[in-house]
């Protein structure tokens, strides 16, 4: 069984398309990305996988997209080549030993 598309993402210039889904495999958030001034067609589509909700992302600017992961993260990747640029952490769960 294949997982289906939940939610779909275009860039500000209508270049790239994220296509993204809940891999029942893993649970991860996975986005196809095709860009669409690819003259040569669909080839080597980047396929982006994080530990996250397909839904907690957001696009930026032209080119890149931002996701929230269940780890308490803040990434920002490139639709053009699928790689993360920046990862930030956004809350550390913190644990105190009260006396």
């Amino acid at each position: 069984m294949a997982d289906s598309a939940s939610c779909v993402f275009i860039s500000p210039d209508d270049r790239f398309v994220a296509v993204g889904f809940t891999n029942s495999f893993d649970n991860n958030a996975n986005f196809i990305v095709f860009d669409l001034f690819n003259k040569a067609g669909v080839i080597d589509s980047p396929i982006v996988a994080l530990n996250a909700d397909p839904h907690c992302t957001v696009i930026l600017n032209h080119d890149e997209a931002l996701t929230g992961t269940r780890n308490g993260e803040l990434v920002i990747w490139s639709m053009k080549t699928g790689k993360a640029q920046v990862c930030v952490t956004v809350c550390k769960p913190v644990c105190e030993k009260r006396v």
